[in-house]
């Protein structure tokens, strides 16, 4: 019976290369060549984005030329101590988006929407006719 020997961190001894040969220097040259390539291969996925018949196509082309103009993006992770939206209550959840607004946003403050009097009704839809007049968000320098 034979033990098998599990090796952690480096396999190789300090001060050695984990790759002593470097980086190949094919990959260097494959790559110059796909950069060559790369304003065509921008303008078909462009055309493929407008005008392919396949709307698989279409929104395959469109997130690849956002993906190069913007980057993939990113995917944020619930760690433990994270706030879960699915633990929360509407007030709560209100209460949290309106502490991360004032921590993002110093600059503004919330003013709280009050109709006036004999404008709402309890239960009542607000419609553009009806609609109360107060401001939602003003600059921090806003009198009032």
């Amino acid at each position: 019976m034979t033990a098998s020997v599990v090796v952690r961190g480096r396999p190789f001894q300090p001060g050695q290369s984990g790759n002593p040969g470097g980086r190949p220097r094919a990959l260097g040259t494959l790559r110059a060549l796909a950069r060559t390539h790369a304003a065509e291969a921008i303008a078909e996925l462009a055309r493929l984005a407008m005008h392919a018949r396949s709307e698989t196509a279409r929104i395959a082309a469109i997130r690849e030329l956002l993906d190069r103009a913007y980057g993939k993006p990113t995917q944020f992770l619930a760690t433990d101590n994270d706030i879960v939206p699915e633990d929360l209550s509407v007030a709560e959840m209100r209460a949290e988006i309106v502490a991360q607004f004032q921590t993002a946003f110093p600059e503004y403050r919330l003013l709280k929407v009050v109709p006036a009097p004999g404008n709402a009704r309890p239960g009542r839809r607000q419609t553009l006719k009806n609609a109360p007049t107060a401001t939602l968000i003003g600059t921090a320098s806003d009198p009032g």
